[in-house]
């Protein structure tokens, strides 16, 4: 095949639409866990928002202003990208498609990326190796006992001890402790009739379904054989868990045994800050070409500015695990 401009073009346009496929059809959880910000064309923003949370109060005198720090959370966006070099020779010979499968799973990948960002910062923050790095906009690490000003709002998002295994008791702990969570000022953060969100590694995924979809939990199954009752099975009872929460299994939480309970309130109140300059773009005409010449191949990549950070601690409950 002739590689002229019109031939060019069609092969970066089969590419282009191949990406765009995959990248749409990607399934991701970061939006359940972070709150995305769209910082426009800036590298560095400071997240003031998070300290100036309040809530409505009875009008005397003058307003009362809620003034934020003039200090915050800073987050700056990093550069991403994902490239591939596609030899002429391959296009010459009408082998372009040995590429399609590739550019699809970058599109894959790409979407997905923000999905280990988010996760993989919830796992640093809660690793006790990495806590004390994680600093949360009061200046406390993330994950542990926050004190404020008005102690009666003080609050723990850490299972007690740092550890506490996936199971019934620890679950209801975790549940209650965040539904009880409110702001400095005191104003709830949850409502009653919105559900929790449960984040696990795959590791847990089958234990959280057994304690958050089973009817029945311990024991065994109503209506079982007689046969079955020994001292090995307790008669069944109702699983008061049941619907409790939402499930989110993450593959990229970095241990087999870490789990956290997330509010589902609003996009706003989460634990981690998903910050967006600019969204995935796929290579320019220019740069498609650029190793032409000297390499006897083309170039297609794409690339993305974006960074994740802690967010509101307030908004999460986390363990370790057993």
């Amino acid at each position: 095949m002739e590689l002229n401009s019109a031939a060019i073009t069609a092969f970066k346009t089969k590419y282009d639409t191949e990406f765009n496929k995959a990248f749409e059809l990607a399934a991701t959880n970061y939006e359940k866990a972070s709150y995305v910000f769209n910082s426009g064309r800036v590298e560095t923003v400071t997240h003031r928002w998070l300290t100036g949370l309040t809530g409505m109060k009875e009008f005397v005198g003058a307003r009362q202003v809620n003034n934020v720090n003039s200090k915050g959370f800073s987050l700056s966006n990093k550069l991403w990208e994902d490239t591939v070099g596609i030899r002429r020779v391959d296009l010459e010979r009408d082998q372009y498609g040995i590429y399609t499968p590739l550019v699809s799973r970058i599109g894959q990948v790409a979407k997905q990326h923000r999905d280990k960002l988010v996760f993989e910062q919830l796992s640093d923050a809660l690793a006790s190796s990495t806590r004390a790095a994680n600093v949360a906009y009061d200046s406390q690490a993330f994950f542990g006992t926050h004190t404020r000003s008005n102690t009666s709002y003080n609050y723990t998002n850490l299972a007690t001890g740092g550890s506490s295994a996936l199971a019934e008791s620890s679950l209801i702990t975790g549940i209650v402790n965040l539904r009880k969570r409110t702001d400095d000022k005191g104003n709830k953060l949850a409502a009653a009739s919105a559900k929790p969100l449960l984040i696990i590694p795959p590791d847990l995924e089958f234990t959280a379904q057994k304690l958050l979809n089973s009817s029945f939990y311990p024991g065994v199954a109503p209506g079982a054989s007689a046969t079955q009752s020994s001292s090995n099975y307790a008669a069944a009872t109702e699983n008061i868990l049941k619907g409790a929460a939402d499930i989110v299994v993450s593959p990229w939480l970095k241990t087999s045994t870490e789990w956290y309970l997330v509010l589902n309130e609003s996009p706003m109140l989460k634990p981690v800050i998903f910050q967006l300059e600019q969204d995935v773009e796929i290579m320019t005409w220019d740069k498609f070409l650029h190793r032409w010449a000297d390499f006897d191949e083309l170039t297609w990549g794409v690339r993305a500015l974006y960074n994740v950070g802690v967010g509101l601690p307030e908004a999460v409950y986390g363990s370790v695990g057993a």
